[in-house]
């Protein structure tokens, strides 16, 4: 199945989304200044394709962006939906990389990957980092070339049913089937338009192999497409690379387009729709003409006038004067054969439909009257370049610098026409745009009017409105008994069965993580866990892949401060081949180099990407802050490690890693699911121990390298000395609350941290602790939450939370807010955290009405918390990281029960501030001068220290 890295746009969204990655013409500026200008150079390959090439080197990413010159209007009736559907079917696999084609985009750290259709065009787009720019055109050159092949019969009846659900999806929607409806009724028979590129479901239907790749064959040659490259990169050499991966592929039949059909009306005609809808709507639509025209760019303008905002001309006159409408929206929807001009109305409760739209259309003559104010066209000018330099922010994704550059060069012929739409508005007058008005908004209007389906007649029965029902008494979760066992050669079996479903989760743990690696390895751990799924054997990444996909399986890796461990997820019908795929990548990595090489640039480019974002910075550095360079938990608190020791890895450090701490002994598998404990042990005893191991995996590939087959040690076997997890030397943390800052030029917000560290999971309540948290800052409703984004409005959202293991753990603050309240924020975090723990005068305490809300969340969470095998695998794998007995979660609600607000603010106590540090992330320049304010100084913070990126003072004693 085709899986989409966002959810399904609905219908609505999805053609709104369609203008705007239609034309670069809906880009407007009142000006054309040099920061609007998108830098390029054009070529032309011998087969026809078009690249556009965009260097940009503000960060180490490129964007890929390819263009098909195809959309449903290139359809024909009974055969509505085919660019839609073929959208699809282009992620289901090529010849040379029959699989998903989102695999290798993962691994490499792909964002904003996606692919669209629109009436008009058909796109496909990812951005990745530099490094993986010649995978990115491998794989879409692949399937230019080579679709066929691996296009059968399966794939297109999977992808019509995937199609299918969304349609159902779309039309299921309030408001979703409108927009078909309208395409049906506004444009006349047989116009390209007259559809929505979702097409019909009898067309779906009746679609046949031969007509997709008939499709594919006529409008998916590098003749019919444009390709843009944007990003930090250099022009001439990938100029190269593009001839290198395209340059073979034979093109099409010469593409023909339409050029025009505006379908302008005279008449107006009018329609009513029953639909299931929260309210009546009324729409007004107008047939004009395309994008690239002038005209469509001073609609623009005029939609904006008339509905932009609060301020807008419909707006005030029906939602703020009248109070006949809810909502006024004004939409120029150009596309690139016609366009249209909606008018959109929602009635306020108990409105007449009728009345709505005699008063809607009462106020449109009186703005075509006449001129718009001066300051009001100024205005929406000044909010079109604003809109478009926040595009520009982006080298890909939607709407991005080269969706502009290929919309432009698709339907103008010219990648840079997005700068005469600018020209046309800076230079549209008041009187031009009402004398546009009037010429194609006096007549033809097509009038809709869709309201709710009758409702159900009452019962008789009167509701008691005045109060919210009681929730009930909360219900126990049903959990299953733990059951346990141990193989031969010491690994325990703990497994929690689930019959429901055919399905199993299993994990393999060991205890220990990110602690064995300390400062000096920071990231050794993290990285030799995914190499699991790099190399093994003969398998590359792709092959590992293509065999858990094969299987309906999910295998991935997971790294914290003290576990760490392999996740599988499985069909019951598929177990036994799982769990030996499972095995082999845990017992038998091949760490070559060539894989090495490729995670080590995946982690680097995210490493850079974490060294350019407050929260990123933040993560990265507070542990050193609280613990320094010689603790075994100062590393990273995301994993990835640090730069110098990424960058010299090989595969000596990675197999002595596997060799000293993968081992039998050492480990537990956990499996949830459908599965009886001796079925269990059957599958552990033969994939886990060497009773068949050995020669099951005594492949050629390690027989022509020379090696030899990993044993495993045997219970009895002495291994080297385990790692001794010690709780923090509280002494040894910051005396003081120090105040740190990192420079982020060019931020326009800062990330404010305050981190301590805890004592052991095991010497202190942690039920009481993690209720506490939740009170402070865990949650929407946190204090820390309330003060800084509900009653100040400077932070979108700061929250706290715990990080739990058996040795150091911390307990961290955060929240990103405006710049220029820093220092504000900084005081209101650290008088917040002072009244909550006692530390003042001023002390808040935890309240009673506090307490009992946060504990009858969480114990009505609980039934929820375990719904899935997944999420009672997470919480079970908890449980073993932190050594915690079999009953915990059976027992959570009992615990929960019994614990009081004494015992509560006891532990509150040990998120005490005396120990803490903080830093600040952001443009220098815009908070130093907050920092060192007397106001904030007054606190009683020391020195404020000012760092580099992985923590180390650039400069003390500002």
């Amino acid at each position: 199945m085709r899986r989409r890295l966002f959810p399904e746009p609905n219908l609505f969204n999805a053609l709104l989304r369609s203008l705007l990655l239609a034309a670069a013409f809906l880009l407007h500026t009142p000006s054309l200044h040099a920061a609007d200008e998108i830098p390029y150079q054009q070529f032309v390959l011998a087969n026809g394709l078009r690249l556009i090439v965009h260097e940009d080197h503000k960060a180490p990413l490129v964007a890929v962006d390819l263009w098909y010159h195809v959309g449903s209007k290139n359809e024909k009736p009974g055969q509505t939906g085919f660019a839609h559907l073929f959208e699809h079917l282009m992620f289901n696999g090529s010849q040379n990389f029959n699989d998903e084609y989102f695999r290798p985009f993962e691994k490499a750290g792909a964002t904003d990957q996606n692919g669209t259709t629109s009436n008009d065009r058909t796109n496909y787009f990812a951005t990745v980092p530099t490094p993986a720019l010649d995978m990115a055109l491998w794989m879409e050159s692949d399937r230019m070339a080579n679709l066929l092949p691996a296009l059968d019969q399966a794939k297109l009846d999977e992808q019509r049913g995937v199609v299918k659900n969304e349609k159902r999806q779309g039309d299921d929607r309030p408001f979703g089937k409108v927009w078909a409806f309208i395409a049906a009724h506004t444009f006349p028979a047989g116009h390209p338009y007259a559809w929505e590129p979702i097409g019909s479901m009898a067309d779906l239907d009746a679609a046949t192999l031969d007509d997709v790749h008939a499709w594919f064959k006529q409008y998916y040659g590098p003749n019919n497409a444009v390709l843009v490259i944007a990003g930090d990169i250099d022009t001439a050499a990938v100029k190269k690379q593009v001839e290198h991966y395209f340059g073979s592929i034979p093109p099409g039949p010469a593409p023909q387009q339409i050029e025009s059909w505006i379908a302008k009306r005279s008449e107006e005609k009018r329609a009513t729709l029953q639909d299931r809808v929260p309210n009546a709507r009324v729409y007004l639509i107008w047939n004009t003409p395309p994008a690239r025209d002038t005209v469509s760019n001073q609609l623009d303008l005029l939609a904006d006038l008339l509905a932009g905002d609060a301020d807008g001309f419909l707006t005030q006159k029906l939602v703020q004067q009248k109070k006949l409408a809810t909502n006024v929206s004004a939409l120029n929807y150009g596309r690139e054969i016609a366009g249209q001009f909606w008018i959109t109305a929602d009635a306020a409760p108990g409105v007449d439909p009728l009345l709505l739209e005699q008063q809607l259309r009462a106020a449109l003559r009186e703005f075509l009257q006449r001129d718009p104010h001066a300051a009001d066209l100024a205005r929406a000018k000044i909010n079109y370049r604003a809109n478009f330099l926040r595009q520009l922010e982006k080298v890909g994704g939607f709407s991005g610098k080269a969706d502009v550059l290929a919309s432009g060069a698709v339907f103008a012929n010219d990648a840079s026409y997005y700068q005469r739409a600018l020209r046309d508005v800076e230079t549209t007058s008041g009187t031009q745009l009402r004398d546009v008005a009037r010429q194609w908004l006096d007549s033809g209007v097509y009038v809709l009017q869709v309201t709710p389906q009758a409702e159900l007649k009452a019962n008789g029965e009167v509701v008691d409105r005045s109060q919210v029902p009681a929730p009930g008494a909360a219900p126990a979760p049903n959990l299953p008994p733990v059951q346990r066992a141990q193989l031969d050669n010491g690994m325990q079996l703990i497994l929690l069965r689930r019959p429901e479903l055919p399905l199993v989760e299993m994990e393999w743990q060991l205890p220990i993580g990110r602690n064995v690696d300390g400062w000096q390895h920071a990231g050794l751990s993290d990285f030799a866990l995914r190499m699991l799924l790099e190399s093994n054997a003969e398998l590359d990444s792709a092959a590992i892949a293509a065999k858990i996909h094969s299987l309906g399986a999910e295998i991935d890796t997971f790294t914290r401060i003290d576990s760490a461990g392999v996740r599988l997820s499985a069909l019951k019908d598929h177990l036994d081949a799982s769990t030996a795929l499972f095995a082999r990548l845990i017992r038998q990595p091949d760490f070559a180099d060539v894989a090495i090489k490729r995670l080590q640039a995946q982690t680097l480019a995210t490493i850079k990407r974490e060294e350019q974002s407050g929260n990123g910075l933040a993560q990265r550095v507070l542990p050193r802050l609280l613990l320094g360079t010689t603790d075994a938990d100062s590393g990273p608190l995301s994993s990835n490690g640090r730069r110098s020791v990424i960058a010299a890895l090989d595969r000596e450090q990675l197999q002595n890693f596997h060799q000293r701490w993968f081992n039998p002994q050492r480990a537990t598998l956990i499996a949830v699911g459908d599965l009886t404990m001796e079925q269990f042990k059957i599958l552990a005893e033969q994939y886990f121990s060497e009773r068949h191991f050995a020669e099951q995996h005594a492949t050629d590939a390690h027989q022509a390298r020379g090696e030899k087959t990993t044993r495993w040690p045997t219970a009895t076997t002495a291994l080297p000395p385990a790692h001794s997890v010690t709780a923090v030397d509280m002494s040894a943390v910051a005396a003081k609350p120090t105040l740190y800052f990192i420079d982020l030029p060019g931020s326009s917000q800062a990330n404010i941290s305050a981190a301590t560290v805890l004592p052991a999971a095991n010497t202190i309540d942690m039920t009481a602790l993690s209720l506490a948290n939740n009170i402070f800052g865990g949650g929407f409703t946190s204090r820390l939450n309330l003060n800084l984004r509900e009653d100040k409005h400077w932070s979108y959202g700061t929250y706290s939370s715990l990080l739990e293991s058996r040795g150091t753990q911390f307990w961290i603050a955060a929240g990103n807010v405006q710049i220029d309240k820093t220092g504000a924020a900084l005081a209101e975090m650290r008088n917040e955290w002072q009244q909550f723990a006692g530390a003042t005068s001023s002390a808040k305490p935890v309240t009673s009405d506090e307490f009992e809300k946060v504990r009858e969340q969480r114990i009505r969470q609980l039934p929820g918390a375990y719904e899935t095998n997944k999420a009672l695998l997470q919480a079970f794998s908890k449980n073993v990281q932190l050594q915690r007995p079999d009953n915990y979660l059976a027992d959570e609600s009992a615990r929960l029960r019994a614990l009081d607000l004494t015992l509560l603010q006891r532990q509150v106590a040990a998120l005490s501030p005396s120990h803490a540090v903080w830093l600040a992330v952001g443009d220098k320049q815009k908070m130093l001068p907050q920092l060192m304010s007397s106001q904030l100084q007054q606190l009683g913070w020391g020195d404020i220290v000012e760092l580099d990126v992985e923590g180390v003072p650039l400069k003390q004693g500002h």
